[in-house]
């Protein structure tokens, strides 16, 4: 399994500054180590360098504008597409911790992930996914891209919606929290 962050810097929406970001990834990658993953198995994608104790950034070129928390299933599919996901991963965001052993869950599907506490609505800032999900990836990320003009808050209402009324929706399999 692979330990996957995706990051892509936007001058329209920059959320972090450059020094909690770069400090974020820094310290995913100490605590990525310190929970025994080897440093060939951290997968950080992102749209500029990154180099950090073992672990380099794979580049990513096909990124998002009008929506930045779209930018982790694109890269995702990057990542995918040019091989370098070519196993099962756990997908998190830079502001989620592991903070304990993971074993990874087996669920039916290609895509697992928890939702809120109180809705029904999935948090995908943690998610897990079968390396064999590559077209499940691509068909959100066309979607996404179909209806760009349509503004959501955030990647989690189309995957919502994906999640109950489309032809993909076995595909996601929602796990304990």
């Amino acid at each position: 399994m692979k330990n996957v962050l995706i990051y892509n810097r936007l001058e329209n929406n920059l959320r972090y500054t450059d020094k909690v970001l770069l400090n974020s990834l820094k310290a995913q990658v100490d605590n990525s180590l310190r929970f025994g993953w080897k440093r060939s198995d951290i997968v950080i994608g992102t749209n500029f360098d990154f180099e950090y104790n073992g672990v380099k950034n794979y580049e990513l070129k096909n990124i998002c504008y009008h929506n930045p928390f779209f930018n982790k299933f694109y890269g995702m599919l990057e990542l995918m597409d040019s091989g370098v996901l070519d196993d099962d991963y756990w997908f998190h965001d830079q502001d989620a911790w592991q903070i304990n052993k993971i074993t990874p869950p087996k669920f039916d599907g290609e895509i697992a992930g928890c939702t809120y506490v109180f809705t029904p609505e999935w948090n995908t800032c943690s998610m897990f996914i079968k390396k064999t999900a590559t077209e499940v990836i691509r068909y959100i990320v066309k979607f996404m891209e179909m209806n760009s003009s349509f503004k959501v808050q955030s990647d989690e209402n189309w995957i919502a919606y994906l999640r109950k009324n489309t032809e993909i929706s076995p595909y996601f399999t929602t796990i304990n929290n």
